[in-house]
């Protein structure tokens, strides 16, 4: 995950509940829901999905009903 270890870390540490696109006012990035509070995080929501999975060693394109390049 390289610089981004820690937020990602955090998210993870808090109990990661979900994550929603956040569209305001014309700027993209994330809603990230925890049990401890909720984050604006600027990057966008197939990137997290990706590091995410990177993390947990998942294959998204082996995961039934998703699609290389679905997120873009």
């Amino acid at each position: 995950m390289g610089q981004n270890d820690g937020v990602i870390q955090r998210y993870l540490e808090e109990g990661l509940v979900a994550l929603l696109p956040g569209y305001r006012e014309g700027e993209g990035g994330t809603e990230v829901y925890t049990l401890f509070g909720v984050y604006r995080d600027p990057r966008s929501l197939p990137w997290l999905v990706e590091v995410l999975a990177r993390f947990y060693r998942l294959d998204l394109a082996a995961v039934p009903g998703i699609r290389a390049g679905c997120w873009n």
